[in-house]
């Protein structure tokens, strides 16, 4: 195992959710870019169209020279020229990689041009920002598993920069990465606005919109945020 996967260990399944859960089902291309040594590919093509094209771009050969998933192709090229036709891609990942390109709006430029009219792109951006957690109270679950947008503009920049792109329904969540195997719950529910939680009770009644204990001070945690954006249609 190198030295990526083992960096990401901790938080995989967390990872591997939040992703899932930004994703349309059933692509018949996707394309993982700045797949590293391809070993979230896998997750990508699990959720892919069976039979459809999976492809692994990295600019380093040497990330993906061992790789040999079945069903994946493997591409060495520049994220900055993408080696595919327009309209081509159903759906792109882009995970932890955003801020390594020298031209952020030229690869989301690339990345408007190869998706499909209705395709999505899934950008996974991991870092320290600052936060106000809501405390809920104990024993609560969320009705809906699906995570409403955080509050405090949590994540702005990143979504403002991926609406300037062109891309639509451009929508957010944000994980807390911490405790490694808790529910992925309750990564995002101390990220999120009252007004967007309804909560489930020990009896699973679904009350109004939840009323957290507390709402904290801010301060820095590490956080996962996944962005999703869609190609217009027409």
């Amino acid at each position: 195992m190198n030295d990526y996967a083992v960096l990401h260990e901790p938080y995989a399944e967390l990872i591997r959710v939040a992703l899932s859960q930004a994703s349309p089902e059933g692509a018949v291309v996707a394309l993982d870019l700045a797949a590293g040594d391809g070993h979230k590919t896998a997750w990508l093509a699990a959720m892919s169209q069976p039979g459809g094209c999976v492809l692994a771009l990295d600019l380093d050969r040497t990330q993906l020279a061992d790789r040999k998933s079945a069903g994946v192709a493997y591409l060495v090229a520049d994220t900055h020229h993408l080696p595919l036709g327009t309209a081509q891609v159903d759906l792109i990942w882009c995970v932890a990689a955003l801020h390594l390109f020298a031209d952020q709006a030229g690869v989301l430029e690339e990345i408007q041009r190869t998706l499909r009219p209705g395709g999505t792109v899934v950008l996974a951006v991991a870092g320290d920002y600052w936060v106000r957690r809501r405390t809920w109270p104990a024993g609560s679950v969320p009705s809906a598993m699906q995570p409403p947008e955080p509050a405090d503009d949590l994540g702005g920049t990143l979504r403002r920069t991926v609406e300037a792109s062109g891309l639509a329904d451009v929508r957010i969540a944000a994980y807390l990465l911490e405790a490694a195997d808790q529910p992925v719950e309750l990564a995002w529910m101390p990220l999120v606005d009252a007004a967007t939680v309804h909560l489930k009770t020990a009896s699973a009644a679904i009350g109004a919109p939840g009323l957290p204990v507390n709402i904290g001070e801010p301060e820095i945690a590490a956080v996962l945020l996944i962005v999703s954006g869609r190609k217009c249609v027409g």
